[in-house]
């Protein structure tokens, strides 16, 4: 038995969504900037999405409490805000840095939720944000791992299996 430790992942920057939207959603790195700059654009619900930062600047401390707070009136978000508020932020230090800021900050959400009806691929997109925003600021994942060996009459026979041990991070993002 050996337990791992899975870290929260990191604030979205553009290419970083692009990679994650094309791993999930099968998304073209095309198709995932036009449906983040509409959400920017139009609906106002991301922060401007051609950024090459994944931190925040010191000065947004006051405001992610109030961006969290936003998502937790909506009922799918309402546990995740919830759990947040109980337990705090974490991964601060990662998560705000002034060094880590060029031009622009992190792609995050608003705090405004959709009053427009969303296409698909927005919602979708708006969605994996939200929950790639909630989830960087929880705590690490812990894993148990088990390694069994088996000899029967001479043959060897090897197992290897896992289970959440804590959740963590992962209860956002499955």
């Amino acid at each position: 038995r050996k337990d791992s430790q899975r870290v929260a992942p990191p604030l979205f920057d553009l290419t970083s969504l692009q990679k994650e939207a094309n791993r999930k959603l099968g998304f073209s790195a095309r198709r995932t900037l036009q449906a983040a700059q509409k959400l920017y654009e139009s609906y106002k619900l991301l922060t401007y999405p051609r950024t090459d930062s994944k931190a925040l600047p010191e000065d947004y401390k006051g405001m992610v409490p109030k961006v969290v707070e936003y998502l937790g009136r909506s009922s799918a978000y309402k546990a995740p805000a919830q759990t947040l508020k109980e337990k705090g932020l974490q991964n601060q230090a990662r998560n705000f840095n002034d060094k880590a800021v060029s031009d622009h900050f992190a792609i995050i959400p608003t705090g405004k939720l959709p009053s427009g009806s969303l296409t698909k691929d927005e919602q979708r997109l708006y969605n994996m944000i939200l929950r790639n925003f909630i989830a960087s600021w929880y705590g690490e994942a812990t894993i148990e791992k088990q390694k069994r060996t088996a000899d029967l009459k001479g043959e060897i026979f090897n197992k290897e299996a896992q289970q959440y041990k804590s959740l963590g991070w992962r209860e956002v993002v499955p």
